[in-house]
């Protein structure tokens, strides 16, 4: 519930935000449709992290991993294959992600059905939610921070330049760290 909810609140501030990012921040009015069509990726991929790391928790290893890398670019590689272009958005890379993180979504939540037999189980002891909070948040902090500082170098170079140069650089990155 809480991930769910904080979630939805982040959406909707990044919707409400998309359109002024994208010409102040960004200089680029087309990005504000872009960045508005991306809002349910905040959802989905919260949804898809908290069910990989209670999967993790239980130590399925397998499992985990299936959710985290597998299952999301199997279906993306998958979509892409069907060449079916004309029946989709102009965003037709955004339609297909969001695809596959609903199918990932839903694999998750069913693999953590199974492995966690929370349906066969009545909860005995549970956490208050202050003290969740309390223990939660630094590593929320922590997290948030490694997450900008990793994307901050790509966000710089996207207000000063173009989309190609940035394109250029993200795979000129990967292939570099490859």
């Amino acid at each position: 519930k809480i991930v769910l909810f904080f979630s939805l609140l982040i959406s909707v501030v990044f919707l409400y935000l998309s359109e002024i990012s994208a010409i102040y921040i960004f200089n680029n009015a087309r990005l504000s449709n872009a960045f508005a069509f991306a809002v349910p990726m905040i959802i989905l991929l919260s949804l898809i992290q908290f069910h990989a790391e209670a999967i993790r928790g239980y130590k399925k290893i397998a499992h985990y991993f299936i959710i985290n890398g597998i299952s999301t670019s199997f279906v993306t590689a998958l979509l892409l294959s069907l060449n079916i272009d004309h029946i989709w958005s102009n965003y037709v890379y955004i339609d297909i992600y969001v695809i596959a993180q609903c199918a990932t979504v839903v694999l998750a939540i069913i693999i953590w059905l199974k492995d966690s037999k929370i349906l066969n189980h009545t909860l005995k002891n549970t956490i208050s939610t202050k003290k969740l909070f309390e223990s939660s948040f630094p590593i929320m902090i922590a997290g948030s921070m490694t997450l900008i500082m990793g994307s901050m170098d790509k966000i710089m170079l996207s207000i000063f330049k173009s989309e190609t140069d940035v394109g250029i650089y993200a795979i000129a990155l990967k292939l570099s760290l490859l």
